[in-house]
């Protein structure tokens, strides 16, 4: 099994924002059906700040995702952002990794 990293300039490549906002439309559809497992998101105090973990399951396409964000209010005087995060995406048919594309902000 291959497991992709995708920097934010591969996704952009790779996804018009055509693509993007359809994709985003249909799991909008899907969450306003009442089609969509969201649990609350879970959240971990850390000693640099807290991670946040927010899994979804969309029944319909069986899209599966976890976004985890960490958020951290002293990197910005290191030079770093203070929030960020990745996106795992597991693949509908195996529900193996499938790309891991990181975010920061």
């Amino acid at each position: 099994m291959e497991i992709r990293i995708l920097s934010a300039e591969d996704v952009a490549r790779a996804l018009s924002m055509r693509e993007a906002i359809a994709v985003r439309r249909t799991a909008f559809t899907q969450l306003s059906a009442g089609q969509v497992t969201m649990p609350q998101r879970l959240r971990l105090d850390t000693r640099a700040g807290c991670t946040l973990f927010m899994p979804a399951y969309l029944q319909r396409s069986g899209d599966c995702c976890v976004k985890v964000v960490s958020v951290s209010s002293d990197n910005p005087g290191r030079g770093l952002p203070s929030v960020t995060g990745v996106v795992v995406v597991l693949d509908s048919a195996t529900a193996g990794g499938l790309l891991w594309p990181p975010s920061a902000s």
